[in-house]
């Protein structure tokens, strides 16, 4: 009895490095399976934190006179360390413009709850490509370009169109 025994667990340990390749297949396959999100970046927390502490300010610095203008998300597409304290970085910013007073509103109407003026914001959305300093918490802009200027208002979400082609844009200079 126990030769047959013996007999039935000798293919065992041949089973144990293929039993350890599939589960490594798991692992891998799990990996690639594109299931990280846009502002998942590999970037330190206090990169993450300059860029959207500065890309708002700096949107709304883009919205022409007689527009209302907020900025409804910020997406960190890519960062990469150019130096010790910068990173070169790709941002999606969304902003909602409305004019300031729609037309028949009154003084005094909120233009967020007009539904003149919400018929006709436009939400406005981005890519910025900047050095973000994180020795002086600074930005500087290398480069824009302007993704989507839909009428109405959205939000920005975690679009994987717009963080596809924010990586794809390219910059002057």
């Amino acid at each position: 009895m126990s030769e047959s025994r013996s007999l039935l667990w000798r293919p065992v340990p041949w089973l144990f490095p293929f039993a350890l390749i599939l589960v490594g297949l798991v692992f891998v396959a799990t990996s690639l399976s594109g299931t990280d999100h846009p502002d998942d970046v590999a970037a330190p927390p206090n990169v993450h934190d300059i860029t959207v502490a500065n890309a708002a300010p700096w949107a709304l610095r883009q919205v022409l006179p007689g527009t209302t203008s907020s900025v409804v998300g910020v997406l960190l597409v890519s960062s990469s360390a150019a130096t010790d304290t910068t990173y070169s970085v790709r941002a999606v910013i969304g902003r909602i413009d409305s004019p300031v007073l729609a037309p028949g509103a009154t003084v005094g109407t909120d233009a967020d709850t007009d539904p003149n003026a919400i018929a006709s914001s436009r939400t406005v959305v981005t890519c910025v490509r900047w050095t973000v300093d994180v020795s002086n918490g600074t930005i500087v802009e290398h480069g824009a370009s302007q993704l989507s200027n839909d009428p109405g208002r959205h939000d920005l979400g975690a679009n994987d169109r717009l963080v596809s082609a924010c990586r794809a844009a390219t910059f002057a200079g």
